[in-house]
């Protein structure tokens, strides 16, 4: 084995204990033979069985499960929403059918309360007025995307990239004719759906009405909405600079999800299925 352009051969070299280099050779020679008198030993002790195991264990399972115990792991947390939106949309189904039962027992409970959550029942009930602040975040993010302009083709295109997540729509038509009308904050977008918050006692009734409006335990409930983008038209009123202008979004147009939309370029171009 050829030691003369190895690390320890310089090092050595530089001593005064070796001569020449045939001295720094044996010495390395026999250090890295398996008969040299300077053979590298290593101590192995021997454990119990089961301790042994044990540790293995724990070592195994901090290997193979990091993200399940990671708490800040993206897909821990697209689960925890899923589950909060689950869960919010279960409790309101069973608030309606509990207070259904109510109701035939005391047709006045809800005419004295100023807020259904006055009710102990009702008092987990998500709430649209803790999102208003989201709102708010997105119209800065809308001002800060479109500056200054005010030319309508260049708001339109900003705007068809633009994130959705925490503006306010409002359902102008759609199939689902318990949709029309409803008008909320978005929680979330997905490539099919829209996630809103809605107030309770829709205000929209309040609107068309011209007397006091009824509305229905659903809508006295507020909360999660899942509205569909299929055949569903949308209004959004978007505060530029000096102006607020009124747009009508097509959910048929954002049957893509944000992430791509945000990537893509819409031109301008005439649509023969939208009516003007």
């Amino acid at each position: 084995m050829d030691r003369k352009h190895t690390v320890e051969h310089l090092l050595l070299s530089r001593s005064s204990k070796f001569h020449d280099d045939g001295e720094i050779s044996k010495l390395l020679e026999s250090r890295y033979s398996l008969t040299g008198s300077q053979k590298n030993y290593l101590s192995l002790k021997a454990t119990e069985g089961t301790h042994g195991a044990k540790h293995h264990k724990s070592i195994m399972t901090a290997i193979q499960l990091p993200g399940r115990q990671n708490r800040f792991s993206p897909t821990k947390t697209k689960n925890e929403f899923k589950s909060f939106i689950t869960d919010n949309l279960k409790l309101q189904d069973r608030l309606t059918r509990q207070l259904r039962l109510k109701l035939k027992k005391d047709p006045n409970l809800l005419n004295n309360l100023n807020d259904i959550t006055e009710l102990r029942i009702c008092k987990n009930l998500i709430r649209y007025e803790d999102y208003i602040e989201l709102n708010k975040l997105w119209k800065g993010y809308m001002l800060e995307i479109l500056g200054t302009t005010n030319h309508i083709p260049t708001m339109v295109s900003k705007l068809s990239s633009s994130e959705l997540i925490g503006s306010e729509l409002e359902v102008i038509q759609s199939r689902c004719i318990n949709n029309t009308g409803t008008k909320g904050i978005v929680l979330w977008e997905s490539q099919h759906n829209f996630v809103m918050v809605v107030p309770r006692q829709a205000n929209w009734k309040n609107d068309i009405s011209a007397v006091k409006p009824e509305f229905t335990l659903k809508e006295r409930i507020g909360g999660l909405r899942v509205i569909s983008k299929r055949n569903t038209k949308f209004r959004l009123q978007l505060e530029a600079q000096e102006s607020s202008i009124t747009f009508d979004v097509i959910g048929n147009r954002l049957l893509i999800r944000s992430t791509d939309r945000a990537t893509r370029r819409f031109k301008n171009h005439s649509v023969k299925d939208i009516d003007v």
